[in-house]
């Protein structure tokens, strides 16, 4: 297990990331389909090199599954360390926070990426509990029989796409709904870790963020978390200090920038609907909030991402 934190500082969306992964694939042996809503390769280097070339820590706003054939990884997500081998499963939830990573140059891995709103489409917006926290990755070690059941998934996958050229949309999404719940039950047989033998600080700090991942939206002061953890404000401060280097105010006030980050870059939204989304007491404070955990004003930043789109 990993014991620092880092805040998240960027983020990298599935357009973004589809196009690295596209770049990155492993010459002749690759086997890629990329779309506007989902990636699906049988070869190709492992998704987060790309990522380098964004500000670490980073945030991705995709659900990632994949399986390493060669070579190996080790990943360090929402806080936690993972080393992955041939044959090892690997997944990264929605809106997980990428810390750092290294790889052996000549890993390969298949698998799939889905965009964030394709998975609540697929889903009408009822989200299965793999997706409940962005803090759920997590890493399994496959038995002979999981991997070739995962391989046949993925593989199967490949040729309904490949073979109706992504007209099937009925099969495709059904076979997608069913590889995610044959990930959450390898989740709930192997990646349920042994928590009660972590150190105080370390449950206390992993259950507060979160806590902030599912209310960061609507809930912005200390006591609010500290509440249903049974602590005082300071004492869940001076955990979250202990493990992170960073006050759990300081923490909070992050999280909720990158989640108004998501919503300019990605929403059509006026500051005043985010403003009252976010539960602010006026716009003034939600535009005083951003410029100073940014340094930009809200619209400068809409307008500097739009143009970065272009």
């Amino acid at each position: 297990m990993i014991e620092s934190y880092k805040l998240p500082t960027s983020v990298i969306s599935f357009s973004e990331m589809m196009e690295s992964m596209r770049g990155g694939a492993s010459g002749e042996r690759e086997q890629s389909i990329n779309t506007p809503d989902y990636f699906i390769s049988t070869s190709c280097s492992t998704f987060f090199k790309p990522i380098a070339r964004h500000r670490l820590p980073v945030r991705m706003d995709f659900v990632y599954f994949g399986i390493v054939k060669q070579g190996w990884s080790e990943l360090v997500l929402n806080f936690h360390g993972y080393r992955c081998s041939p044959g090892d499963l690997i997944f990264v939830n929605l809106g997980a926070v990428l810390d750092s990573g290294e790889c052996d140059e000549n890993t390969v891995v298949e698998g799939f990426m889905l965009r964030e709103e394709y998975v609540k489409q697929i889903y009408e917006g009822n989200l299965p509990g793999l997706f409940t926290k962005s803090s759920q990755c997590f890493h399994a070690r496959l038995t002979d029989e999981e991997r070739q059941t995962c391989e046949s998934y993925l593989k199967t996958l490949y040729n309904v796409v490949h073979l109706s050229q992504g007209a099937d949309h009925a099969t495709i999404s059904t076979l997608f709904m069913s590889a995610i719940n044959l990930v959450q039950t390898l989740f709930d047989k192997q990646a349920m870790p042994v928590r009660e033998y972590w150190p105080r600080n370390k449950r206390i700090t992993e259950a507060f963020t979160q806590l902030v991942s599912e209310y960061v939206r609507t809930e912005h002061d200390v006591s609010f978390y500290a509440s249903p953890l049974c602590l005082s404000p300071h004492r869940l401060s001076v955990a979250v200090k202990e493990k992170t280097g960073n006050t759990a105010k300081a923490w909070i006030d992050k999280t909720l920038t990158i989640e108004i980050q998501i919503e300019l870059r990605h929403s059509d939204k006026s500051l005043k609907q985010l403003a009252d989304e976010f539960r602010f007491s006026s716009l003034s404070a939600f535009c005083k909030f951003f410029k100073r955990n940014t340094g930009m004003t809200a619209n400068g930043y809409r307008v500097k991402m739009l143009g970065n789109a272009l």
